[in-house]
Order: C-alpha cells, then structure tokens, then sequence
C-alpha cells in the first residue's frame, strides 16, 4: 500500500512540474557559449565556437526586441571575429522567443507545444528536416528550480539528427540557434551566463573555461583520423617526433576521459568505449602545445 502511494505521489509531482509556470529566457546580460562542428564533404572538418551576447534593446512596430551579437573563433583559423548577428524578442505570456528576419518575426522556441507537435522553430525548418517532433516532456534541475524541458527527435525521415532539447530559461542544447548532434555535424551549448553568473549548467560551472579562451593559445593543431570514428584514432604529429609527448582527451564538459604518454610520430587510441559526440584532443611536448577534435560516431 505504502509503494503504490509513493508511486501516486511521485505522478502527481511530475505533472506538476511539466505544467509548471514558464522560465523566461534571459534577455539582459546575457551569455551564452557553445561549440559547432561537422564534417564538410571534399574540405575536412569545420570548427567553430560561438559565443551570443545581448547587447541593448530597441522598438520596432511598438515591440521590444533585443540586439544580438555574436563572436567567434576556431581551432584552425584563430580569431576574435564578431558583429552584429540578430534582433530577439520573448513573448513571456505566450511562452515563445521570436528572432526577426526580413522584417518578419520567426519562432525560434515555442514553450507551448505538446507531445506529438511537429517542431516549430527555424532550428529545424520542416523543408529541409521533415518529420521532427515533440517525443517527450520532462523537467531538469538547475540549481534547485525545475526548468521544463521539449524533447526532440525525428520521426524517419529526410536527415538525421539525435536528440535535442528546448530548455526553459535556456535555449536548445546545441547552442542559443544550433542544433544539437546529428550525423556528422551540430552544436553544443557549453553554458550561460546572467549578470555575470553561470545559470546553466548549475551555478558551479566557471563559464570562462569555455574551449573558445584556452584554443586561442594553441601553436598548432594535430591530424586526428579518422573522423568521426568508431573504435580506434590515430594522431599524427610530425612535430613531437624524438620528442616525449603528453596526450589528453576531455568531453564536452572538460572532464579528463583519458591520458597517456606518446613518445611517436603517430599514435593510436582505441574510443570504442567513448559514447556518440566531440571530444578534445590536447597534445604537450617540449617544442609546445597542439590541440584537435574529433567525433566518435
């Protein structure tokens, strides 16, 4: 008797927490930093990290919309390139955030659909990925406060992605505008910031170790093949050649998986182990420090 009122309670509580009230995104001093990658047919790997800033408010059609801009470097093509990127606008009683463009508001997160809903946002425009619906919807905890959460998938169909989440009070898990992993390719929102606190993951996680600081001090960066991979990588590196190297590889998160010395030219690991998604690859010898990614597919 005991269990089945336990197991009553604890059904109650979830609904509670799904029809909780909305978590608005924040719209003033606000960060939010992410990594994007793919493979791109004839040209290799592209590698960049984003980091979206709001940046000032402005009225149009008597709307409130807020400035945002985006800055941005990569593992292979250093820089601190950034600009003007978009308008934003929440609509907090109708639970959606919109993005202007062509003088048209879009949706980019819609709070309000259900289980079953075909997805709409321009993260996943129906033209050119069909079949992506709501799977599920759940809550997390974020530093003690639920935050709902849409749970995304594709039906089979057209192109393929994994799961993504919207996050209330968020933003979707590859980034503010990225999706998450696909095949191949896609985004992951490493943290936010609101006045100059980290509110995402949990308010423990120093935003400013974000892999966007620490690649601009790369020299150079090491072949990691294949990629993606599936049970074994080789790094290759003429430059710790009759050198003692260091190798470490960390997830998303920046959690050490693996370390190990390599004293030659090429060296193989096997990540048959690792589960689906990017990782870091960072190399130390005496003549310096090199970095790469790669995804275990």
């Amino acid at each position: 008797m005991r269990k089945i009122i336990v197991v009553f309670l604890m059904m109650i509580l979830a609904k509670s927490l799904i029809g909780q009230n909305y978590i608005p995104l924040p719209m003033e001093n606000a960060i939010w930093c992410s990594t994007y990658g793919c493979t791109m047919f004839g040209e290799g790997w592209c590698d960049k990290n984003y980091q979206y800033l709001t940046n000032g408010d402005t009225i149009i059609n008597s709307l409130h919309y807020t400035k945002i801009i985006r800055n941005e470097s990569s593992l292979y093509v250093p820089c601190s390139c950034g600009g003007y990127y978009t308008l934003m606008r929440q609509d907090t009683s109708a639970r959606k955030v919109y993005v202007r463009s062509n003088n048209t508001d879009i949706i980019l997160y819609d709070f309000t659909q259900n289980i079953g809903d075909t997805v709409n946002s321009l993260i996943f425009p129906s033209s050119s990925c069909p079949g992506i619906i709501i799977t599920d919807i759940d809550s997390i905890l974020i530093d003690s406060v639920f935050h709902r959460r849409l749970v995304i998938n594709q039906v089979p169909s057209g192109c393929v992605i994994g799961t993504n989440y919207f996050i209330e009070g968020v933003g979707c898990s590859g980034g503010l505008f990225e999706m998450e992993f696909g095949f191949e390719w896609g985004g992951y929102l490493f943290c936010v910031m609101h006045n100059g606190q980290t509110i995402y993951p949990d308010s423990t996680y120093n935003c400013s170790l974000h892999a966007i600081k620490e690649e601009s001090k790369v020299e150079s960066t090491i072949s990691i093949f294949p990629n993606p991979a599936d049970k074994e990588i080789s790094i290759d590196n003429p430059a710790i050649k009759n050198k003692a190297g260091s190798i470490s590889i960390y997830n998303l998160q920046g959690q050490l998986l693996l370390q190990q010395t390599a004293k030659e030219e090429k060296t193989e690991i096997d990540v048959s182990a690792f589960s689906k998604g990017m990782y870091f690859v960072r190399m130390e010898t005496d003549g310096g420090t090199v970095c790469g990614k790669f995804v275990k597919k």
